[in-house]
């Protein structure tokens, strides 16, 4: 009877060991997946970084110069204001606002589509002009990197691009003419890059 208790408790002993021996195995092959699933992790993670900075928005300071012999004026209704307009190099020209409000898409319910306002109530301002000398430099502009666009549903989204992308700044100068207008007016447009810290615009 001892030694037939002595053969199951071995038997026992045994099946035990190779649970854990196979348990071991499966571990052990657990851990040479688990290494590049951290290597995995870490991708991702410098992926979401990545798109973040090409998500975040890069402004562009614009300095506008004089550089003809005569003088150049622009309308504005402050001093502080100027014409400078912004818009990817791959959209030929800006579609007329079919709205009175920049509206935001992500704020309208699934498949809901405004109406467009053609009779929109403003103040009315006497325009006022900013004269600029030969030679002399305009105040700077700085634009902060943010571009919507106008869907179908007559609402706005927010673009992004990534740092480098062709973007065109359109200003319009004029000559003036008696006490506030602006006259011959031509508009002229300077490529430049997504992410570019300074563009300079001469006036001709």
């Amino acid at each position: 009877m001892a030694r037939s208790f002595c053969t199951w408790r071995t038997l026992a002993q045994l099946m035990v060991l190779s649970s854990v021996l196979a348990c071991s195995g499966q571990a052990a092959e657990n851990g040479e997946v688990a290494e590049p699933d951290t290597q995995l992790t870490q991708q991702d993670t410098q992926l979401t970084q990545q798109d973040a900075q090409q998500l975040e928005a890069r402004p562009t300071v614009f300095h506008v110069v004089n550089g003809s012999p005569e003088i150049r004026s622009r309308y504005t209704l402050s001093a502080d204001e100027g014409d400078v307009a912004i818009r990817p190099a791959a959209v030929d020209q800006e579609p007329a606002t079919p709205t009175c409000y920049r509206i935001d898409c992500a704020t309208l319910s699934s498949g809901e589509t405004l109406e467009p306002e053609t009779q929109c109530a403003s103040t009315l301002i006497a325009p006022l002009r900013v004269d600029i000398e030969p030679g002399a430099a305009d105040a700077n502009y700085q634009w902060n990197g943010a571009y919507s666009t106008l869907m179908p549903r007559n609402c706005y989204t927010d673009m992004t691009f990534e740092p480098g992308t062709p973007m065109l700044a359109t200003v319009c100068f004029g000559k003036p003419a008696g006490f506030a207008d602006v006259l011959e007016t031509k508009c002229t447009e300077h490529p430049f890059a997504y992410g570019q810290p300074l563009l300079e615009i001469e006036l001709e």
